[in-house]
């Protein structure tokens, strides 16, 4: 009989046997169960650190957002639309043309963008299509999903309230209010920096950053109740002694405010957290006025800001004819624009004042208006990353999340109460809005409960309903409506159950992971073992003629797996330890700085940690390595003990 004690001896005394390929086996099989190390440490500490900075901003609260899935045209044929808007196309088109003969100017319907619809010759004639910048088109659209009274927000109050929702709010839809901006003759607005104001060439349509993301991003009306938790220390939603408005904007534009220069993307951490503490410090009672002009002064700016260009451009040349009216630019900031010289004849003049009476006739404004706001920053939101999706940061960046979304925002309530701001932000008090520039907000206790609502009341518009689309048939709304789907909805402000999502996604990843991971090493140390074994049969005959049982003879290489999975354990630990904590110092301080910024945490030196210990993880990995070692041994040890000692004494010379 051998007892533990002679097991253990002769399985330490194994260890010196091969020495080079046992450090192999250890090493490969440890690189292995160190790529599941590190996964556990860096996963176990980034979630926890996500879910304490969680605590602040919209972090602890399991709250969705639900948008009407609302009647949209896809295509500029869609025919239901057409055929409705036909009528009212013909006759405004009948009445501008009596109107245009009346005063004596000419009227080309081909040309005029305010008509709901648009024609195009063709060979067979001409052919109507749906103007999309049309105030016609999207009326009929806003009666149309006006009529579905699933749509409505106390419909969508109801539904929650069934769920379990605690609360419910709304607001006007992302961008919404900016959606006309750009359009011909809509409105502008323009941001006033260092005494100059922007034109709206000048602002560089399409800018997602800096000041002018006001028009590019929007500048949205949001429930008081959710802006509260991006407030800055010792701010408020109240408006200010001087009649400022709460405004909560980007970072850029923040910074722009300042006269600060957007920070590179190879800046330090600790450069970015003393931007961070400075923006902080400085923007406090920082006031900025945005310019507001509605479509005729807008076009008069534009065009007195291009005449400038053009007569400083050719003031030494010879041809240049200067344009009969010239206009001049307000010193003062959104001041109006004057005319400075004109030197029309009466013909032109005349016709000028005729088609200012033809377009009042038709509504459209021929009075120019403008007028600034004086905007008050009392919070900061992250900008729109626009750089690579795919890098180490960006991936680790992609957990944090406690974000009112992109754009700019002020409370719902000064647009209530204040048609100045509402005429800026090109909207209405939220009961006034159609459904399709709305959105609701629910929230919940847990996140089970947040879950179920997005399962099954979210309209999930799959392959099977876009196959059955078509232009005629606005995408996705048919089929949601009939199965009662009347929002899209979506976890709206953090990544709290996205968070949980993972870390139950990872346990799940682990188990497959693991369970190939083991395999694999199990084939490695097999290779080890199994010349162990097979060297060791003159010795194992000689236990057993001895009077050794099988069983004392398998104690002994057990032992010395477990040896071999002890130094496994230890080396991957290490290996996955070691990069865990370069990880870490790597990333940690960046990631540090963005989560203070998205979290609006109030500790600006709190820090991000990609670094901790989930026992039960650890323990997990441990088990497997254990588990690899114990299967590799077993197909060599059985067939060893098969094998008849006499035989195996005799081959050997015993």
């Amino acid at each position: 009989m051998i007892f533990v004690r002679d097991a253990l001896l002769l399985a330490r005394t194994k260890l010196r046997l091969r020495i080079v390929r046992l450090s192999f086996t250890i090493v490969t099989s440890a690189l292995l169960f160190a790529a599941l190390f590190f996964a556990a440490i860096t996963v176990y500490g980034s979630t926890n650190s996500a879910i304490s900075f969680g605590k602040e901003g919209l972090g602890s609260r399991f709250i969705v957002a639900a948008s009407p899935a609302t009647y949209q045209s896809f295509g500029p044929e869609d025919k239901e639309a057409v055929t409705a808007l036909t009528p009212q196309y013909n006759d405004l088109v009948a009445r501008k043309k009596a109107a245009a003969k009346a005063l004596n100017i000419q009227y080309d319907p081909l040309t005029d963008t305010s008509l709901p619809l648009t024609e195009q010759k063709t060979q067979g004639g001409t052919t109507k299509f749906i103007n999309f910048a049309s105030t016609a088109y999207n009326d009929y659209l806003d009666v149309k999903n006006n009529a579905v009274t699933g749509f409505a927000y106390a419909s969508f109050q109801k539904q929650a309230k069934e769920y379990g929702a605690t609360q419910t709010f709304r607001s006007s839809g992302i961008n919404s209010s900016f959606m006309s901006f750009g359009m011909p003759n809509s409105a502008s607005v323009a941001a006033i920096i260092n005494g100059k104001e922007a034109s709206q060439n000048q602002q560089q349509f399409g800018q997602p950053k800096g000041v002018a993301s006001i028009t590019t991003l929007g500048w949205s009306q949001f429930d008081d109740k959710l802006l509260t938790s991006f407030l800055l220390p010792g701010q408020d939603l109240s408006i200010g002694s001087d009649g400022s408005i709460p405004v909560v904007a980007p970072m850029s534009a923040v910074e722009e405010m300042l006269g600060l220069k957007e920070l590179s993307s190879s800046a330090t951490a600790k450069e970015r957290l003393e931007r961070l503490v400075t923006v902080r410090k400085d923007i406090v009672d920082k006031r900025g006025l945005i310019c507001y002009r509605n479509g005729a002064s807008k076009a008069l700016f534009e065009t007195a800001t291009e005449q400038l260009i053009q007569i400083e451009k050719n003031k030494n040349t010879k041809d240049f004819v200067m344009p009969a009216l010239q206009y001049e630019v307000s010193t003062t900031p959104c001041g109006p624009v004057s005319v400075k010289k004109d030197t029309r004849s009466a013909e032109e003049k005349l016709a000028t004042q005729n088609d200012e009476k033809f377009r009042a006739q038709f509504g459209e404004e021929v009075a120019p208006e403008q007028f600034t706001v004086n905007i008050r920053i009392v919070g900061v939101t992250s900008d729109v990353d626009t750089g690579s999706a795919f890098s180490a940061t960006q991936i680790i960046q992609s957990i944090l999340r406690s974000s009112l979304g992109t754009g700019w925002f002020s409370p719902s309530s000064m647009v209530a109460n204040d048609p100045k701001l509402a005429k800026v932000m090109q909207t209405k008090p939220i009961e006034q809005l159609p459904v399709s520039k709305q959105q609701y907000f629910a929230e919940f206790a847990t996140y089970e409960q947040a879950k179920k609502f997005i399962k099954e009341t979210n309209c999930d518009f799959g392959p099977a309903e876009m196959q059955q689309s078509s232009i005629e048939q606005a995408v996705g709304f048919p089929a949601c409506v009939a199965k009662g789907d009347f929002f899209m909805v979506q976890s709206y402000g953090n990544n709290a159950g996205a968070i949980e999502d993972f870390r139950q996604g990872f346990w799940n990843f682990a188990k497959y992971a693991g369970l190939t991971t083991v395999i694999f090493a199990a084939i490695i140390m097999m290779g080890n073992l199994g010349k162990i074994i097979a060297d060791s049969r003159r010795e194992t005959a000689v236990f057993r003629a001895l009077g050794a049982k099988r069983l004392d003879i398998a104690q002994i290489y057990l032992t010395y797996s477990v040896f071999i999975a002890i130094l496994v354990s230890l080396v991957a630990f290490v290996i996955g330890l070691l990069a865990a904590l370069f990880v870490d110092s790597r990333y940690s301080p960046a990631v540090s700085a963005q989560a203070v910024l998205a979290f609006n945490s109030t500790d600006v030196n709190k820090k991000f940690a990609l670094f901790g210990f989930d026992p039960k993880l650890i323990g997990f990995i441990i088990a497997l390595i254990f588990i690899a070692a114990l299967l590799s041994t077993l197909g060599p040890l059985l067939s060893n003990l098969r094998r008849n000692p006499i035989k195996d004494m005799r081959d050997e010379g015993v």
